[in-house]
């Protein structure tokens, strides 16, 4: 599980292709609000796409 400092969807990414089956956006989602989590939905759609 990856948590901390996942502020973006790129972020979200690296830590899953690096390993982590779970990502936590706790700390994004107090700095950026919820458009994180459509960010994050969006960029995994991408990467799968590729």
């Amino acid at each position: 599980m990856a948590a901390g400092g996942i502020m973006n969807g790129r972020h979200a990414l690296e830590k899953l292709e690096a390993g982590a089956a779970l990502v936590q956006l706790y700390s994004g989602l107090i700095y950026r609000g919820p458009a994180l989590v459509a960010e994050v939905a969006e960029a995994l759609r991408q990467a799968r796409r590729t």
